[in-house]
């Protein structure tokens, strides 16, 4: 569930910017910053909430994969909308291009916040 509200926030801010006339990789690295953070927040307590990892290192953790899936995301961006589109995206295409792709996305980004930001590999540290 808090997924799923990220990902509709994220695709509603970028189909925002580009009414504004922000490029859609802009766009793109714009909304996934803002909706990131709260993400982060909200897997942290709720998604996976009985973590024992400490805060500063899951936030570590996820700022290097927030700079992954983001770098993937506008590279899916990139090449849907050269394979797809003869023209520049319009912000209702990139909002469907956007949605394909993060569909990707996300399943990458859960299997890593699970395992690699969340999880415990040590089983020794009390959460904070």
């Amino acid at each position: 569930m808090v997924a799923m509200f990220q990902y509709i926030t994220d695709g509603l801010l970028l189909f925002l910017f580009m009414s504004m006339g922000v490029d859609m990789i802009y766009a793109n690295l714009i909304s996934r910053a803002l909706v990131g953070f709260s993400g982060f927040i909200a897997n942290r307590y709720i998604t996976f909430s009985g973590t024992r990892v400490r805060f500063w290192d899951s936030f570590f953790r996820f700022l290097i994969a927030w700079v992954v899936t983001s770098i993937l995301s506008t590279i899916g961006v990139l090449i849907a909308v050269h394979l797809f589109l003869q023209g520049p995206p319009t912000p209702t295409s990139g909002l469907i291009i956007k949605a394909l792709v993060e569909v990707a996305v996300f399943l990458l980004a859960f299997v890593i916040q699970k395992f690699f930001i969340f999880g415990n590999p040590t089983g020794d540290r009390e959460r904070l």
